[in-house]
């Protein structure tokens, strides 16, 4: 009797145990030997926004990918951007010799190397990186672009020959010996100057055009702010020629008509000449710095060709109003005529 009450107790007791004994083993097995299915790959960028700053023939842009899956992937990049423009192509894509791959869990900034022409600024469009030729991942961008210092550096030397070449034809333009005194004022005014006053207002209306977003427009996805430093470096560059007359101006006192004696001032023709060719020069910079706007603008072949012919119209009637100026403020009086300066109605205002 003992023994048969004993006996279901043992029973249960050996499936129990055959039981545990078997879950171990099992266990054990797989973690001997995992799954040979994989979960899918899941590949993550970051940031989901991108800009990219064209910078030369080539690009490189550093964002973070993630293999979020728990098996080696081999990972492509693809761009497309979202609207087609002339004299963009399409970029090319070079990461890690055409393919990166990305082991199980791995995270790591990823270089991308872009070939995008600087045409392409202002564009927008999608980063996409393929795992086994289908979409993996996503993240949208936008091409900005700087002027290069090379580029922001022809305005200045265009400037720096208009003065050279306005200076030449000033000096040649004189109607007398380059020491030779000019009856007119000290002061170099924008009152009653149009070229000056076309210096001013070119900086003004760059400054403007740059706050209310025109700018932003005409040349999108390119720094403005050099641009419009330059237009106001050439803009006060006219302040240059009321300094350079006043050096060449020697002072006196004179006995006038009614007896009284005055401060007077005069002026020399070479100081007329150059005084012109540095407002002439500020002028110019400025044509040049609109040509270098026009270049990097999106527009035809014909209407940029017709800006550049205007803006060379204009430079060479500068150089001609120039002459005209500089001939008929340096010319003498008759022999025999009596010569007065500042306080005298006949002075004439030195501007140009």
């Amino acid at each position: 009797m003992k023994a048969t009450t004993r006996c279901p107790w043992v029973r249960l007791l050996l499936v129990l145990g055959f039981v545990v004994v078997w879950g171990v083993l099992g266990a054990l097995q797989a973690q001997a030997h995992p799954s040979a299915e994989p979960s899918a790959p899941k590949i993550s960028i970051t940031p989901a926004e991108l800009s990219i700053h064209v910078t030369g023939n080539v690009t490189t842009i550093l964002p973070m990918i993630v293999n979020n899956g728990s098996a080696a992937v081999n990972v492509t990049a693809n761009v497309n951007f979202d609207h087609h423009r002339d004299g963009c192509t399409a970029p090319e894509v070079e990461l890690d010799g055409d393919a990166a791959t990305f082991a199980p869990k791995e995270t790591r900034a990823q270089p991308i190397a872009l070939s995008i022409p600087d045409e392409c600024a202002g564009q927008k469009g999608t980063l996409t990186l393929m795992v086994d030729g289908a979409q993996a991942a996503s993240a949208r961008f936008s091409v900005t672009r700087d002027f290069t210092e090379n580029r922001l550096w022809i305005p200045v030397w265009v400037a720096l020959a208009g003065f050279v070449l306005a200076a030449v034809i000033g000096l040649a333009a004189a109607s007398a010996s380059l020491s030779e005194p000019v009856h007119v004022a000290s002061s170099w005014s924008f009152k009653d100057s149009w070229v000056t006053n076309v210096a001013a207002l070119g900086a003004v209306l760059t400054a403007v055009l740059a706050a209310t977003g025109l700018l932003d427009a005409i040349i999108p996805g390119t720094t403005t702010g050099r641009l419009i430093g330059l237009s106001l470096l050439f803009g006060a560059l006219v302040l240059a020629a009321p300094i350079v007359y006043s050096a060449s101006s020697t002072w006196g006192w004179e006995t006038l008509a009614d007896g009284s004696r005055a401060l007077t001032v005069q002026g020399r023709c070479w100081g007329v000449a150059v005084a012109a060719a540095a407002t002439i020069a500020g002028v110019v910079g400025q044509l040049a710095t609109i040509g270098l706007i026009t270049h990097a603008a999106d527009g035809t072949t014909a209407a940029t060709v017709f800006i550049y012919c205007c803006l060379g119209a204009a430079a060479m009637l500068l150089l001609g109003y120039e002459w005209v100026f500089v001939h008929g403020v340096t010319k003498q009086p008759p022999s025999g005529t009596t010569t007065t300066s500042m306080p005298v109605r006949q002075d004439v205002s030195a501007t140009l």
